[in-house]
C-alpha cells in the first residue's frame, strides 16, 4: 500500500500515490471529506501518527488543499514543540 502506484497511464498519477495512501518524504497519509466533515490520518516516519476529524468542509476553489495544509502545519508545530513525544500508555 505504501509503494508508488505503477499505473502510469493515469493522468493523475504523479508517483506520490500508493494504493490508497498519499506518499511523502515524511510518511504517508489519507484523507477525505463529505458535506459537513473533513478527516485525515497521517503516519509519519518520525514515529508520530495522528488523526483529525472536523465538522467543516472548505469547498472554495481558491482554497483547495489549504485546509489540509494548515492542519499539517499545526500538527508539525505541535510535534516540534513537544520534542520526541510523550507516550501515554
Amino acid at each position: 500500500m505504501t509503494s508508488s502506484t505503477s499505473y502510469a497511464t493515469n493522468p493523475l498519477n504523479t508517483g506520490s500515490y500508493g494504493k490508497g495512501w498519499t506518499l511523502t518524504d515524511g510518511g504517508f497519509r489519507h484523507g477525505g471529506d463529505s458535506p459537513g466533515i473533513k478527516c485525515k490520518l497521517a503516519i509519519r516516519n518520525d514515529g508520530f501518527t495522528y488523526a483529525i476529524i472536523v465538522n467543516s468542509r472548505v469547498i472554495a476553489k481558491d482554497t483547495k488543499g489549504a485546509f489540509a495544509l494548515d492542519f499539517d502545519r499545526l500538527i508539525s508545530d505541535l510535534i516540534s514543540e513537544t520534542g520526541s513525544g510523550y507516550d501515554l500508555f
